[in-house]
């Protein structure tokens, strides 16, 4: 079962905020462990889901430049590609 330091190293890296050598071992271990490349998975799609309806919110009329700003910082997130734990991340 994963705990939440688990929980909170795949968060840092769904978002990007892993250094190299925690990223390493973080895909190492989501080849290896079925749990937790099944949690990895949710969380990319949960991550993709929350900045698409942020862009959404951001994009509607009447929400100014700031809005179009952060609209197309959101669009950056990551792809929803096929998840081979055989392979690299």
């Amino acid at each position: 079962m994963l705990n939440a330091n688990d929980l909170e190293a795949l968060d840092r890296l769904v978002r990007g905020g892993c250094s190299p050598s925690e990223r390493a071992d973080l895909e190492a271990r989501i080849r290896r462990d079925p749990e937790m490349f099944e949690q990895y998975k949710l969380s990319r799609l949960l991550y993709h889901m929350l900045t698409q309806r942020k862009a959404r919110s951001a994009a509607q009329p009447g929400n100014g430049h700031q809005a179009q700003s952060q609209a197309a910082d959101t669009q950056t997130g990551p792809a929803l590609e096929s998840i081979d734990p055989s392979k690299p991340l």
